[in-house]
């Protein structure tokens, strides 16, 4: 019977802590960037020695978002995304009152080695997001369905961070009344 590792995974916007469970004893906490780099190295982990890895993460929005899409991708990985009040209502019933991203991503690591495992499906139409040399983003959506056209390479739009709290976005751009339109906004943490 082949080994399967357990890992409850706290993202924030630029790491992910893990705790992670394998032939029954816990290892180390451990962490990685929250970038398609990181994502990458979090695989090797997760699976060394040829192990599966069954993986359990909140859903935050951006921040987890490719993530999931990357375990999904992967090979020898299942995820679990849950709702982060599922969580919290855990936490609170285990009597887990502290709040730090290792104390979380035990208890993350705690719902799925005791809740029924749900494997996440990714939305029909998802976005691929890589780093830009700026510090930003730029993105392309992805359909999981089979397509008409095959994907090209190009970003569909760029996100570029300015500041801790501001990101400009350009696009994506389409035709509008004859017109090739391309979006643009300012995105500002409140």
């Amino acid at each position: 019977m082949k080994q399967v590792n357990d890992v409850g995974v706290d993202v924030d916007s630029k790491e992910l802590v893990c705790a992670k469970q394998c032939a029954g004893q816990r290892v180390p906490l451990t962490a990685f960037a929250n970038t398609a780099a990181g994502h990458k190295k979090f695989v090797r982990w997760a699976t060394k020695g040829g192990h599966s890895a069954r993986v359990c993460l909140e859903a935050t929005g951006i921040y987890s978002l490719q993530f999931a899409l990357a375990l999904h991708e992967a090979k020898r990985i299942e995820v679990m995304v849950v709702n982060p009040r599922a969580i919290k209502d855990f936490a609170r019933a285990c009597m887990q009152r502290g709040k730090t991203d290792a104390l979380d991503a035990g208890v993350i690591l705690d719902f799925l080695q005791r809740m029924t495992f749900t494997p996440w499906q990714p939305p029909a139409l998802a976005t691929r997001m890589n780093e830009t040399p700026d510090g930003g983003w730029s993105y392309k959506y992805v359909s999981f369905f089979p397509r008409q056209q095959p994907e090209t390479p190009e970003s569909d739009a760029t996100f570029t961070r300015k500041s801790d709290s501001e990101y400009v976005v350009e696009g994506p751009s389409y035709a509008e009344n004859g017109v090739r339109v391309t979006e643009h906004h300012v995105c500002r943490k409140g």
